[in-house]
């Protein structure tokens, strides 16, 4: 029996007694770059969304011996303050026509979904990436 102790203490003889100390990277909106919101003019932008996953996902693999979860989170258009007029404005109805749901997501959405990935119980999600946009991404 292991106890509860020995889960916190870093001197511990294996990783394995320890949860993992999870990091959940959420740079900016960094959805995955396929079929509809490929920007073509923008060759930069996709590159570096891809290499940011990328980045994610050697993390995890080089961080997991120490105990270290890596997660990556791609949300797509969420209503930030920052975004407060496209919603309401003529760009709004063409955002929401790209959800299957026919909205845009939210901050409290998106914190949510990190709380989750921040937490010991999704330690075994280490090294993906948890695309947030209500499947839009899939639609062509």
């Amino acid at each position: 029996m292991i106890k509860s102790a020995q889960l916190h203490d870093d001197r511990a003889p294996s990783a394995q007694l320890r949860p993992p100390r999870p990091v959940v990277t959420t740079p900016r909106t960094t959805p995955r770059i396929t079929g509809a919101n490929c920007r073509p003019d923008e060759p930069a932008h996709g590159a570096t969304k891809a290499a940011l996953h990328a980045l994610g996902q050697s993390l995890a693999v080089a961080l997991a011996p120490h105990g270290i979860a890596v997660t990556s989170v791609a949300p797509g258009f969420v209503a930030t303050e920052r975004q407060t007029g496209k919603p309401s404005g003529p760009e709004g109805e063409r955002l929401r026509a790209e959800s299957p749901f026919g909205r845009v997501g939210t901050p409290e959405e998106v914190a949510a979904t990190v709380h989750f990935l921040a937490s010991p119980a999704a330690a075994w999600a280490s090294g993906t990436i948890v695309d947030l946009n209500d499947a839009s991404h899939l639609r062509i």
